[in-house]
């Protein structure tokens, strides 16, 4: 009996619910250096994947790959307040990834990956430097 009680309360919404984290992603907090720290990325033989945003609202994502190639690509960002949504196009304004921001103080920034064609991991985790 306790237990429908507490399922029709839950439910009705007499509970109080657990407030979201509120996440201010003003592109001023973006503006930086960002060097992705996932596992794995550094083990491959000092691969790395760097994001630089510019208050401008441009980007310049730039890797070293196994190859040991050097690689940077120009490109522009948009941000979504409401939805923490941060998406990147290309220097022909095709749409390239889209991450929601999920955490962001000080100088660490999770990204959960939303239908990237990077083939990054689902969540990411960079460190301002």
């Amino acid at each position: 009996m306790k237990e429908k009680l507490r399922l029709v309360m839950f439910s009705a919404g007499l509970f109080p619910k657990r407030k979201k984290e509120e996440i201010d992603i003003d592109h001023v907090n973006l503006i930086g250096t960002w060097q992705l720290q996932s596992k794995g990325i550094q083990e491959l033989d000092g691969s790395f994947i760097r994001y630089q945003f510019g208050a401008d609202y441009s980007c310049t994502k730039s890797f070293k790959n196994g190859f040991q190639v050097d690689v940077k690509m120009n490109w522009t960002y948009v941000v979504n307040k409401r939805h923490a949504m941060i998406t990147l196009f290309d220097q022909h304004n095709q749409y390239q990834e889209q991450f929601k921001i999920v955490y962001l103080k000080n100088k660490e920034m999770r990204w959960e990956n939303k239908l990237s064609k990077s083939g990054l991991a689902k969540e990411l985790r960079l460190i301002q430097e």
